[in-house]
């Protein structure tokens, strides 16, 4: 008994001095080819961090420590795209070292993927066509074999299994489905006795960059379930949640958000319920250059209503409404914009309300009546200073009555626009002068805005409700002079070989650029502050396809 115990210290520590002298051989080997650089092995810098990763690797006993350590030590290769060194370093590793196949099998077919993309984004194709087929069967071969070492319920199965998906759904071949398949069935077995839980994620997070986002909301759903079971303070929800927002990952922020808000309604704290409700919400509105999602913030914003009406203040309010106007849900927006009004009258923004309570019942709307009425209001305001909302207001009512034919109406208006406007507002004191000389020479209204009237008001246009034009700006909010964009895409329903000739009427505060009618997108610049209109009819050889307008801000 005593002489087999001693037979097996000494084969343990032949075991360990093997592995020590492939180590020191392998720190040797690496120094002796540091010089090399980016055509053959690493770089200087990087050398030292090969020798220790790679010792640490021996080393290890814990199975997410070693794979992590793959992970940073692969990183050195993939960055300086010297994948063909890393399989050499793989293939050395489990030589050595046979319980370490998974790893170096999974890590080799990665490389070979990555070269494979290398190849492809800079137009290697001497290599790609010459030697392709063999790396396409490489990562195939890597790949199954690590999942061959490996149980469905460690993470190197599932990476294999993710790797031959993303690999077949590159190459939109015959097994993209049958690989989606085998890799969603193969995450449901893993979830089950998951220990990291942040597989699912990256699963996840792969499918929602390929387009699956149905699929990949699966998986996040099921991220958040795990997470929460091994979560239980308040604090640490918020900061997960938190983490995923500043991602950009707002539907695994939404989740997680959601989880923490039932949490504090349990635990009955109206006033953090409350303060955690308008921060979420406040996140979550339209921004110009900030993750954004108008649906969520506004179901945020409508439960803060529910609990504590009182907590949405007026810059809360106007954020409500202005969330809900970016969203294209116009007469939403009305509804908050007049809630503000009626609990702050004297609000700072009221010129910019009225204005926009005007062009949304009138255009939107389609409500003449209650659009002009807001027009008027604003239009018959004395106080100073004067807006270019107020200003505005003049014009619009100028040009419902010139297009009613109301031409002595229309003319007082455009004339006690530029008396009230002076020197000031030069872009809408310009569009006036337009419209008078038009009626001084017996002429319609200029055929762009003509057109958008008549199919705002016209009875046989009242099906079309913009939804065929999807109508960007960027940004909403610009400062004077700042470069703003402009561009439709337009949904024609029309099929057949040729392309739809399409012409795009704009209309309305175009700024310092006149768009032809080919152009669906421009680049413009507004010279003075205030609330402008977009006004787009989109006009195929058939007829009228849609019209829409839009609101810009100039501050």
């Amino acid at each position: 008994m005593e002489k087999s115990t001693k037979t097996e210290v000494a084969k343990e520590k032949h075991k360990e001095m093997k592995v020590i002298r492939f180590f020191n051989f392998l720190t040797f080997f690496i120094f002796a080819f540091m010089v090399v650089g980016r055509g053959g092995f690493v770089f200087a810098q990087d050398s030292e961090s090969v020798a220790n990763l790679t010792k640490a690797i021996f080393e290890s006993k814990s199975k997410s420590e070693i794979f992590n350590y793959f992970e940073k030590l692969s990183d050195i290769y993939f960055s300086q795209n010297n994948f063909a060194e890393c399989v050499k370093l793989m293939n050395s590793i489990s030589a050595k070292k046979k319980e370490l196949l998974a790893y170096t099998n999974y890590f080799s077919a990665l490389s070979r993927y990555y070269q494979l993309k290398h190849w492809e984004e800079t137009q290697n194709w001497d290599d790609y066509f010459a030697s392709g087929n063999a790396l396409r069967q490489e990562i195939v071969d890597y790949a199954q074999k690590a999942m061959s070492v490996s149980a469905v319920s460690e993470p190197t199965f599932i990476y294999s299994r993710l790797l031959l998906w993303r690999f077949h759904n590159d190459q939109q071949d015959a097994l993209c489905d049958s690989a989606l398949t085998d890799l969603l069935q193969a995450i449901d077995t893993y979830s089950e006795t998951a220990g990291d839980i942040k597989v699912i994620k990256e699963v996840a997070d792969q499918l929602f960059i390929a387009g699956q986002k149905g699929k990949s909301k699966q998986l996040y759903r099921l991220y958040v379930e795990k997470l929460l079971k091994s979560t239980t303070g308040n604090e640490q929800l918020w900061d997960i949640a938190d983490s995923f927002y500043g991602e950009g990952n707002l539907d695994l922020a939404q989740e997680v958000f959601d989880a923490y808000i039932s949490k504090l309604e349990s635990a009955g704290s109206k006033e953090k319920l409350t303060a955690a409700l308008v921060e979420i919400a406040q996140r979550f509105s339209f921004k110009d250059r900030q993750p954004f999602d108008f649906t969520y913030a506004e179901k945020v914003f409508a439960k803060t209503e529910e609990i504590a009406p009182e907590a949405l203040t007026e810059d809360l309010l106007y954020l409500r409404g202005y969330n809900l106007e970016k969203g294209k849900d116009f007469l939403a927006a009305a509804q908050i914009y007049e809630k503000l009004l009626s609990r702050f009258p004297n609000t700072r923004f009221q010129d910019e309300l009225k204005f926009k309570l005007g062009i949304i019942f009138t255009y939107v709307g389609r409500n003449r009546q209650k659009g002009e009425a807001f027009f008027k209001e604003l239009a018959e305001k004395q106080e100073t200073p004067l807006t270019a909302q107020l200003i505005s207001s003049i014009y619009q009512l100028g040009i419902l009555s010139q297009w009613q034919g109301d031409s002595d109406s229309a003319r007082k208006y455009y004339q006690t626009l530029l008396e009230r406007a002076g020197e000031n507002f030069s872009d809408t004191t310009d569009l006036a002068k337009k419209r008078l000389k038009e009626i001084e020479e017996s002429r319609p209204i200029e055929y762009n805005l003509k057109t958008f009237l008549d199919v705002t008001f016209n009875e046989e246009y009242l099906p079309l409700n913009g939804g065929s034009i999807d109508l960007k700006i960027t940004p909403y909010q610009a400062s004077q002079k700042q470069e703003v964009g402009i561009g439709a895409q337009v949904f024609t329903g029309e099929t057949g070989c040729m392309p739809v000739e399409l012409q795009y009427l704009w209309s309305g505060h175009l700024g310092t650029f006149s768009p032809s009618t080919e152009e669906n997108n421009f680049n413009t610049s507004f010279i003075f502050s205030g609330t402008k209109e977009i006004n787009l009819v989109v006009v195929s050889p058939s007829g009228v396809v849609d019209s829409i307008i839009d609101i810009i801000d100039i501050k």
